[in-house]
């Protein structure tokens, strides 16, 4: 197929691009009704043929639904949209395409936010949580294939979600609306699944949460999953030299925030991942992939023996402190190895152990001699 912006101006083409958005509005969420609805368009103001004209509006749906995503969905106000419009717009300037493009994107997301400023979508919102609720199975089976599934995206939780909203709503509405719920539900999930804000779990122990915020709560692991698989993916494509500057990035983060970040590792290495994402990719910023180097560090430290005749706190830690003492003294292994050590011994030290301890009678449950001469007769034969 021939190119239909050969030969074209500067401003022709941002003028045709400009002149799909209320396509684009009405369609958004429905890439095939945009590309129905855009090829009149694209055909007048380009003067190309339809073949030509519907590739240019799938690759437009294409390309502004990525800035959208990337660049603008987590953005809730005006006043911060607008700034990070014009601070993009200086990267555009060599491409009319790509200017088209940004702009585009704005547009959608500045009307989003007013829609969502609304109090007809504060009721529609209500709907949408009510539903995903209702549907909460349906959400934990997106995530039941294995840590090893890839084929989870936070597009392909959007697009099931987008067909939900528009079973509550009917397809009459406008797909901008349901669109913007969608996505102000996504980027809820984002943010709750991101930041440690204590110890546990936040779906676990989410007391900051309205009831009605409570059924989002079963976006979080689909979301979480979805945007850890677009991570592994941007990993797998980089290059020795890309993957070798994270690594440089998460061995300075440790070797700076450490103390911090250990308490997270007794509970596991998905938490501890968690905490470590959050430091270096606090939301919004996109997620990316650090378990590739975390893995050996956890395992490493979590089968260390540098405690293990440590039976009290204090003991522990002076152990630690005379460790720290050597000058080959690797911190972040010494500070994750006290913290699976410090662990062990609250366990140990729960009430639950100690009054089990307690209660526990020995002789008759394991048949242990009760007295010395009992051991004494037992030794003889």
């Amino acid at each position: 197929m021939a190119n239909p912006l050969i030969g074209k101006s500067e401003e022709t083409i941002i003028s045709a691009l400009q002149a799909l958005l209320p396509p684009l509005s009405n369609c958004w969420g429905r890439p095939q009704q945009f590309v129905q609805e855009s090829v009149p368009v694209l055909t007048e103001q380009l003067e190309c043929s339809p073949a030509d004209a519907g590739e240019l509006a799938v690759n437009t749906y294409r390309q502004v639904s990525r800035l959208r995503n990337m660049q603008f969905r987590p953005l809730g106000k005006l006043t911060t949209l607008d700034y990070a419009y014009t601070r993009l717009v200086p990267t555009a300037t060599d491409s009319p395409l790509r200017q088209g493009y940004l702009w585009l994107a704005y547009q959608i997301q500045k009307s989003a936010v007013e829609y969502l400023q609304t109090e007809e979508a504060q009721k529609a919102m209500s709907k949408l949580k009510q539903a995903i609720g209702e549907n909460k199975v349906l959400f934990e089976g997106l995530v039941a294939g294995g840590e090893d599934d890839r084929s989870l995206t936070l597009e392909k939780v959007e697009r099931i979600m987008t067909t939900m909203a528009e079973k509550v709503f009917g397809e009459d509405v406008p797909g901008l609306h349901p669109a913007a719920l969608v996505g102000w539900a996504i980027e809820f999930a984002r943010e709750e699944a991101r930041a440690p804000k204590d110890h546990d779990l936040l779906h676990d122990s989410a007391e900051h949460l309205t009831e009605e915020n409570r059924q989002l709560l079963a976006l979080l692991e689909p979301v979480r999953k979805g945007e850890l698989n677009e991570a592994y993916t941007r990993f797998a494509r980089m290059n020795e030299q890309q993957k070798a500057k994270r690594f440089d990035q998460l061995r300075k983060a440790l070797g700076k925030d450490i103390a911090n970040l250990a308490v997270y590792a007794p509970q596991g290495f998905e938490r501890f991942c968690i905490a470590m994402e959050a430091l270096l990719f606090p939301y919004p910023a996109s997620l990316e992939w650090l378990r590739s180097y975390l893995k050996p560090i956890y395992t490493n430290a979590a089968q260390s023996t540098v405690f293990d005749n440590c039976l009290t706190e204090p003991a522990v830690a002076q152990r630690y402190a005379k460790l720290m003492e050597e000058k080959s003294a690797n911190l972040v292994m010494l500070e994750l190895s006290r913290a699976f050590a410090l662990a062990k011994l609250n366990r140990l030290e729960s009430p639950e152990i100690v009054n089990f301890l307690d209660k526990l009678d020995l002789p008759k449950q394991f048949a242990w001699p009760a007295t010395l001469a009992e051991l004494k007769q037992r030794m003889r034969g």
